[in-house]
């Protein structure tokens, strides 16, 4: 059951709330320096993540 999907080519259909948080796709997480002391670190994102609305909005 495509719903005319396939005909417009739009391989599929997602249904979130904008207010679901994400990062660009260029976004890595990092992991600092170990210091030598307790558990390594684990990688981390340094940057605090967009909401999906304001990255639509951002992409046009």
């Amino acid at each position: 059951m495509s719903h005319g999907l396939s005909a417009r080519g739009l391989p599929y259909v997602l249904a979130l709330k904008g207010t679901t948080s994400a990062y660009l796709a260029d976004v890595v997480p990092e992991t600092l320096p170990y210091s030598g002391n307790g558990r390594r670190p684990v990688a981390k994102y340094r940057s605090a993540p967009s909401t999906l609305r304001e990255l639509a909005l951002a992409a046009g």
